[in-house]
């Protein structure tokens, strides 16, 4: 602003230096005018008047010049106020350009940080997802492996239910047929045992008959002796003999006719059965008893109790025999 100014100074300077020298050069030429006049009488007069004329005359173009020299100081003074106050106005025009620069610059710095943040925003939204897809695909591998681990136990304990299925059938085949060789070791005790009660029966008899020889010829023998003796004294009542019989003496079955006793004869040797070996309860008390297993595991059958003889059809004990 003060340049501006500087100029419209030195431009009215400039203009008030070429009014001062308009003003001298129009003096020199009047002066040199008014010496190639030549002199001649009653010409001061006509002279003076054109000088006054002259110098009115000069009087008014300068202050027409003045004037004018004004008017164009004047018009650059308003021209410099208007340049002024265009630039004034510029200057505001511009201030508020980079004022709304600096807003926009502002804005622009702000929309930028604005989507920095955003983009961070997503960055970290897309690693979180990124974590999250990965942490998720760890646990899928992981539920995969524990699938696999328990298709693998369950086909493992389908291979041992059905191992120990087979294992279950063959032992109960194996029981059924310790069953029934029991049950026909048992009809064929049952059958032994009848020979050996009609064996018995028939040595019974045999025992009733010689006990009935015996007591036959033990009267054949005590008619013989009474005969041979005779009549028997009366017995002493006062005695204490008379309560007793008279002994008998020791005779051989063969002094008195009587039938000889029947000899000791073996199981063999009459007919019956021989007598069945001594069995341990291992022999008869049925299969052994299967593996712990639980029947909801497998569907089996339970393990089969113990059994004694008298549970599964073993053969009774034999009874005491007589001889």
């Amino acid at each position: 602003m003060s340049t501006d100014l500087l100029i419209v100074l030195l431009g009215i300077a400039a203009v008030a230096l070429l009014a001062i020298g308009i003003r001298k050069s129009l003096r020199k030429r009047r002066e040199q005018r008014e010496s190639e006049l030549p002199a001649e009488p009653g010409s001061v007069d006509s002279s003076k008047v054109l000088a006054k004329e002259l110098g009115e005359q000069q009087a008014r173009q300068a202050q027409e010049q003045q004037r004018k020299v004004q008017q164009q100081a004047q018009q650059a003074a308003d021209t410099q106020l208007k340049a002024e106050q265009q630039a004034q106005q510029a200057a505001d025009t511009q201030l508020k350009a980079e004022q709304q620069a600096r807003q926009a610059a502002d804005t622009q710095l702000k929309a930028e940080q604005q989507a920095r943040q955003a983009a961070d925003t997503q960055l970290k939204a897309e690693q979180e997802a990124r974590q999250a897809a990965e942490t998720q695909l760890k646990i899928e591998e992981l539920a995969r492996q524990a699938a696999e681990q328990q298709l693998k136990t369950e086909q493992e304990a389908r291979r041992k239910a059905e191992q120990s299925k087979e294992a279950e059938q063959l032992a109960l085949r194996a029981a059924e047929r310790e069953v029934e060789a029991l049950r026909q070791a048992r009809q064929k005790a049952q059958e032994q045992l009848k020979v050996e009660e009609q064996s018995l029966r028939d040595v019974e008899e045999e025992c009733r008959l010689a006990e009935q020889a015996r007591t036959a010829a033990q009267e054949s023998l005590s008619r013989a002796v009474a005969k041979k003796a005779g009549p028997p004294p009366l017995p002493d009542r006062t005695s204490a003999s008379a309560a007793k019989p008279p002994s008998v003496p020791a005779q051989s079955p063969a002094t008195h006719g009587g039938p000889p006793p029947l000899p000791a004869r073996a199981p063999a040797t009459r007919g019956g059965p021989p007598p069945l070996p001594a069995q341990t309860p291992a022999a008869h008390a049925g299969p052994p008893p299967l593996p712990l297993q639980s029947p909801a595991t497998h569907g089996g059958p339970p393990p089969l109790p113990p059994q004694s003889p008298a549970t599964h059809g073993g053969p009774p004990p034999l009874p005491a025999k007589r001889r």
